[in-house]
């Protein structure tokens, strides 16, 4: 085990050496403040500071006023060239599908610009940092920090839904207990998985309201348990909430259920259409008669 782990410290720090010798890893990192977060990036990507500064900024708000927390302990925020330097910066502990990462204890966070999605990676990466605090360091389940990490970035899309639908289709969602493995499966799954996360806080906001999200948190942080947190606020342990919500998803993503909706849109779309040739038939007669008359006028 201790040569195992030697060889893997050569490999890493010969990795930084060559990352170095190549561009801009080795440049000095520059610093620019939003609020209580630090910036750090290098003379290249000074453009990518300027858009995101009023992106942090915002979220910063945005997440204390939905959390009900104050503002985030200062955090460092590392933009990172490309996934290379940001797999060297993360010591390769983040799939090769990451676009981001957070270690909270240490208030650091790592994203690197090779993405389209950057605005929402750097929320989300926010997000996990304030619920963190706001837990007062209480361990949190993947699915709740994840899932409402993706809630306060924005981040759900039709794409969510067709994953939802296609796990129900073909029986393979994941218990809640499951998506802790998230950052083991490859990225069809963990996208999967991500999309379940979200569905199940969207689901416990259905059960216990707008404001559920803040109590829970505020009740983990008191009683430095997320289980008794989940029983004070909605009346469930963890598995008892597991089980209700994969029933909801089995409902409320069912294939079926999903192509009635879109018969029902559908219908709508002809129906309007069917009205506005109704509606532009009898106006062109009333404008044939406006002329007629007109004409028989003069």
């Amino acid at each position: 085990m201790r040569a195992a782990a030697a060889n893997s410290r050569v490999v890493y720090i010969t990795a930084v050496l060559v990352a170095c010798s190549a561009s801009a890893f080795c440049q000095e990192w520059q610093v620019e403040t939003a609020g209580s977060v630090r910036i750090h990036f290098t003379s290249r990507n000074a453009a990518a500071v300027e858009a995101l500064r009023p992106v942090v900024t915002e979220a910063l708000d945005h997440i204390a006023q939905e959390l009900r927390t104050g503002q985030l302990d200062s955090t460092d925020l590392y933009l990172a060239a490309d996934r290379q330097v940001f797999h060297i910066l993360t010591g390769g502990r983040i799939p090769e599908w990451g676009s981001g990462c957070a270690f909270p204890a240490r208030g650091q966070i790592y994203v690197h610009l090779e993405q389209s999605e950057l605005r929402q990676t750097v929320v989300h990466e926010l997000a996990h940092i304030a619920l963190y605090q706001g837990a007062r360091q209480a361990p949190l389940p993947r699915w709740f920090n994840e899932g409402l990490s993706m809630w306060l970035a924005r981040e759900w899309e039709f794409r969510q839904s067709l994953d939802l639908s296609l796990s129900v289709l073909l029986d393979r969602t994941h218990s809640l207990a499951e998506v802790e493995e998230l950052l083991a499966y490859p990225e069809v799954e963990a996208r999967r998985a991500y999309s379940e996360s979200l569905s199940a806080v969207l689901f416990l906001q259905e059960l216990g309201g707008r404001l559920i999200w803040a109590e829970v948190l505020r009740e983990t942080a008191a009683t430095g348990s997320f289980e008794l947190a989940l029983v004070e606020t909605v009346g469930m342990t963890r598995g008892e909430f597991s089980q209700v919500w994969r029933q909801h998803v089995r409902d409320e993503f069912n294939p079926l259920s999903l192509l009635a909706d879109f018969s029902l849109i559908w219908m709508s779309i002809v129906g309007l259409a069917i009205v506005a040739y109704i509606f532009t038939k009898y106006r062109g007669r009333q404008l044939a008669r406006s002329w007629e008359q007109e004409g028989e006028g003069d």
